[in-house]
């Protein structure tokens, strides 16, 4: 949030250089390990969010 706020600041008040400027672009594709399945990755998600209603002992809206 303060990032945000900092770079809203710096665009309104008129800073010609941006704030996040790299020297060197980087490459989402060129990353050392392999790649997450968003499958997986969802699948994980799902079931944390089962446990923790389950041991929260709380139902949804309560």
């Amino acid at each position: 949030m303060r990032l945000v706020f900092a770079v809203t600041l710096a665009t309104l008040s008129g800073m010609t250089t941006p704030l996040l400027a790299t020297e060197h672009p980087v490459d989402p594709n060129a990353y050392p390990g392999p790649a997450w399945s968003p499958y997986l990755v969802g699948a994980l998600i799902g079931v944390l969010s089962m446990l923790t209603f389950y041991y929260s002992k709380k139902p949804i809206g309560a």
